[in-house]
């Protein structure tokens, strides 16, 4: 959701009363050309009303053709995450079909046109796009202060009842670029030298290419919280961003804590930060 479909290409052609192709009907005046848009059961398609296709259409001979790279399906309004819509149940667990149909608008000239079942509406002939909610995952993770501590990540879809690594991803790429600065949870007031680096290249929903480092200049007992940047140039995949505080408002980038702080005294383990576990 909210990732353009890669390409949508629409043919629509015009006939005759007597069922045959108007062949000049792209030399007609645009007002008495009919215009088109799409539409959904839920009303979440965007870039797809009769605006947004008039700029990405034309019309040669008798056919309107379309062809769109802006086109995408909205998560909700609220961001509740939902679906997974129009999917194979060999790929994806759970499914619930959405229908998208081509609608016809008269002309200007309010010239009297409709599709060939006698309607303003046609369903599209072809199989409906697979629409699921996705969002990066990054786990909290903990390790020796001064060493190169790997942060996993999973890119997830929401399968109706929880989110899932998304097995089928084996394509998304993400290059290590921290939103903003590292927030210092402990110790209280101080700064950090840590970095995210690496390159994520997710196969079957996972990738372990991150890693946390501390500059060797400074090396601490610390426990930090990085944002990975979903939303920049290098990184333009902002459909896979979260509502991670749940404001039902705006989404996100994913997070990651990570503690340097095991400290060893006498071969004995003093402290060790644990994943999920902060302000220790």
């Amino acid at each position: 959701m909210n990732q353009p479909f890669d390409e949508v290409e629409i043919v629509v052609a015009a006939y005759s009363a007597l069922n045959n192709e108007v062949s000049n009907y792209a030399s007609f005046n645009s007002n008495h050309q009919a215009v088109f848009s799409l539409k959904d059961n839920d009303g979440r398609l965007v870039n797809a009303d009769a605006a947004d296709l008039a700029l990405a259409s034309s019309y040669v001979g008798s056919r309107w053709l379309l062809s769109s790279s802006l086109i995408n399906w909205s998560k909700r309004a609220d961001l509740v995450p939902d679906g997974p819509f129009n999917v194979n149940h060999d790929d994806f667990d759970g499914s619930s079909e959405r229908i998208t149909s081509i609608e016809v608008f008269k002309s200007l000239e309010q010239d009297p046109v409709q599709f060939a079942n006698g309607t303003a509406i046609q369903e599209l002939p072809d199989e409906h796009p697979r629409v699921v909610f996705g969002r990066v995952n990054m786990n909290d993770v903990g390790g020796v202060e001064g060493s190169d501590i790997t942060v996993p990540l999973q890119v997830q879809y929401w399968n109706g009842d929880a989110f899932v690594n998304n097995a089928s991803d084996s394509f998304t790429d993400i290059d290590s670029e921290i939103d903003g600065s590292p927030t210092v949870i402990w110790p209280e007031g101080a700064t950090t030298s840590v970095t995210l680096q690496g390159y994520a290249d997710v196969k079957s929903g996972i990738s372990n290419g991150f890693s946390a480092k501390q500059d060797p200049n400074f090396i601490t007992r610390e426990q930090v919280e990085i944002w990975q940047a979903l939303n920049s140039t290098t990184n333009a995949l902002p459909w896979l961003m979260f509502d991670w505080d749940q404001n039902g408002t705006d989404e996100e980038n994913p997070s990651t804590v990570v503690t340097f702080g095991i400290y060893r005294g006498n071969d004995r383990v003093i402290y060790r930060g644990e994943s999920g576990l902060t302000g220790q």
